[in-house]
């Protein structure tokens, strides 16, 4: 497909290398929740010997693996949002009409 001066470079990444970064997104991303779980459970545990909130009343589903899958969840809508956004602006089929 020839491509003229003014078309903008496409950019291409090998799918191995999404791969690789989405296992160590993964890992970094378990290391990092466990770090922001402990630090909300001693602010709740503060919040609670202060009488500021009620205790809890259920448990979450696995307290190991929640706050991993909210973070993933929360960066792959972040991610998907993106992408939309670049291809709704690249193949813009609303066109305004100035009349």
């Amino acid at each position: 497909m020839p491509t003229s001066l003014a078309d903008p470079p496409q950019r291409q990444i090998n799918a191995a290398f999404m791969d690789y970064f989405s296992i160590e997104m993964v890992n970094t991303l378990r290391v990092s929740s466990t770090v922001a779980a402990t630090r909300a459970k001693k602010l709740e545990q503060e919040m609670l010997q202060a009488g500021l909130i009620p205790p809890a009343i259920a448990p979450p589903r696995s307290e190991d693996e929640e706050p991993v899958r909210i973070r993933l969840e929360s960066i792959g809508m972040h991610v998907g949002a993106n992408i939309t956004e670049k291809y709704l602006y690249l193949d813009c089929r609303f066109h305004e009409d100035s009349k």
